[in-house]
Order: C-alpha cells, then structure tokens, then sequence
C-alpha cells in the first residue's frame, strides 16, 4: 500500500475532499450521521455521490462509503473504479476500508481520523466508533497497492461533527471474549459449512453463514453471491447481515450467534459490528483459507488482520470463537480455487 498520509493535497484533491466534507454536513442536515463520500475520475469529474443513510433507512450498515462502493459496483464499470479516487469525509471503518478493497478501489483520500472521531464521539450508542485498526491497516492486508492519503482539512472535517454530537469525549477499556464449542454450536456450524457447499451448487464461492437465536433455531441463512449478483462485496456474512437488519428486531440480532463457514474478513466483521451482532463462531480461519485461494482473483484473500483485531476495536464485547472444525470447513475449498 502506498501511504501518503503526510504528502500536501493537490488543488483538485483539495476541492473534492471539501465537496465530500460538504455531503456530511448534507446527510446531517437530511436526518442522518454526519458522513459522506464521492468518487472521481482522474480528472476530477465527479462519478458518484454517497451520503450515510443510517437512520432513514434504518439500517446500521448504511455509512457513507459502502453505499458509494456498492452503488460504484452496480453502475460504473471496473474500469471506472479502479481508475478513480475516493473521497471521503472520515477515515473509513474496518467494514468501509473492506468494501473498497473488495469493490476495486485503488486510491483514496479521507479528511479527519477515526481517533479525531472517537475523540469526538466517545461512547456514543449511535456512533460507537471503532480503535484501532484503521483504514491502513485493513487495506495493507489485500494483494494489490492501494494508496491511501490522510487526514487531511481536518478542522473542517471535525467542524461537521462538532456541530453534529455536540458531546464530550469519554473512554472505557474493552476486551475480546471467545467461547468453547458446544454441540450446539457444532451442529449450528455444521449447517453454516452444508450452506458454503450450497452456494457452490449455486454458482458462487464456498462461503455460508447463518444466524441462530440462543434456542439453536435457525432465523436466516446466507450464501455468497459474488457471482450470480456480480459484486465482489456479497460476502456471505455481508449478505447475512443485510437480511438481518431489514427482517430482524435489534434484540434478535443482539441475542443471536453469526455462525460461518470461514472466518469473516475486515469488511464482514465490520457489517457484524455495525449491524449489532455480539456473537460469533467461525470454521476455517482466514490464513487456512489463503492457502488455498493464494492470489486467486475471484477471491484475492485479506490477510493479518483478522476479525477478532477489527471486532476488538469497537465500543462493545463480541464473543468470538474459532477456529473450529477447520477440515470440514475446508473440505469445499479443496480443488476448487485450482479448479
């Protein structure tokens, strides 16, 4: 990844990050969190627009810069994305940062930082801003160079938020949990595993999820859908969250576990955060599986992140257990990404 987080901004950089700068204060003013978002063309024409709709929707997964990703993915080519500069303005998410590595993008330029954020935020139940990973570090896991600089007009950026959460910053210590496998869980994961193998049978890559409720009931299922959907962000954990915040009551998602074939990458494990999860049991880990995909381009692996270090960074405690029963997990992966 190329860092310029210290280079000057350029005129046009300059002018379409304060344009971003500009669509958060819109998307405030439009009932919504404090954030926005554009893509450009190299020569600074301006592709896309995306402000978060968090609230309107009624939707946690709403930020600024997925929806720009996932509206880049259905109606500009890839040429366009890989092509043109993001734009954003705050430092994305772990979820944010996992989306445009996935969607295609190659450059990006964020105005203030997540810590100026959290220090701005604090515990705030609507806001409760992810520590300590950072956009970088997400994004120096893929297998391409993307180019990242900030932050950048700051005062400007934070201007917006102060404005927005009017609060005074606090801080509290938060720790990972991981939790044994019972048989309950086994037999939940077992069923996450059948559900990778199903999304084979359907066309897509061998990934499953599925949420069950404390009881072991299953409330939904998920497969990857990159190929039959035609867009590299319908993770299966990605998909499994979407269904859960447009059919699920908040207490259904905050009671029930994730269960998943794989261990979610940065993008995943920021739409559990978001979308209110607070537990989740993977199979095969992330590592086991970039053995198998290597720099496979239907699936070009994250690695050295990993969910527990984007989970560990929000404002909640999120069980998380896994690895568990990697070689059946992995039994679907096997001569398939050679294949």
């Amino acid at each position: 990844m190329t860092d310029s987080g210290l280079t000057p901004l350029s005129p046009l950089d300059e002018q379409l990050l304060r344009r971003a700068i500009a669509l958060s204060a819109r998307a405030a003013s439009n009932g919504n969190m404090a954030f926005g978002a554009l893509l450009a063309d190299p020569d600074g024409n301006v592709l896309l627009e995306a402000e978060n709709t968090t609230f309107t929707e009624q939707n946690a997964l709403r930020h600024a810069e997925t929806n720009l990703v996932e509206s880049a993915v259905a109606s500009l080519t890839p040429e366009q994305i890989a092509t043109a500069t993001l734009y954003t303005s705050c430092e994305p998410c772990a979820m944010c940062a996992g989306a445009m590595y996935w969607g295609g993008l190659n450059r990006m330029i964020y105005a203030m930082s997540e810590q100026d954020l959290l220090d701005i935020t604090g515990i705030n139940d609507h806001c409760p801003t992810m520590r300590g990973v950072g956009c970088r570090n997400v994004l120096e896991t893929g297998q391409r160079d993307i180019e990242v600089s900030g932050p950048h007009l700051v005062e400007e950026a934070c201007a917006v938020q102060h404005d927005y959460f009017g609060t005074s910053p606090e801080d509290r210590d938060l720790s990972d949990a991981t939790s044994g496998l019972s048989p309950l869980d086994e037999r939940l994961l077992r069923h996450a595993i059948g559900v990778a193998t199903r999304s084979v049978a359907n066309g897509n890559l061998p990934f499953g999820a599925l949420l069950a409720d404390p009881a072991g009931n299953v409330l939904l299922e998920a497969e990857n859908s990159d190929i039959t959907g035609k867009s590299p962000l319908n993770h299966a954990e990605t998909n499994l969250m979407r269904l859960a915040v447009e059919r699920l009551t908040p207490e259904q998602t905050a009671t029930a576990t994730l269960y998943t074939s794989c261990e979610p990458c940065a993008m995943c494990s920021g739409s559990m955060y978001w979308g209110g999860l607070n537990r989740l049991v993977y199979g095969m880990s992330e590592h086991h599986l970039l053995e198998y995909t290597g720099a496979n381009p239907l699936n070009p692996t994250m690695r050295g992140v990993g969910c527990r270090e984007v989970l560990n960074s929000g404002q909640r405690r999120i069980a998380v257990s896994g690895p568990h029963l990697v070689e059946e997990a992995s039994a679907i992966h096997q001569g398939y990404w050679s294949s």
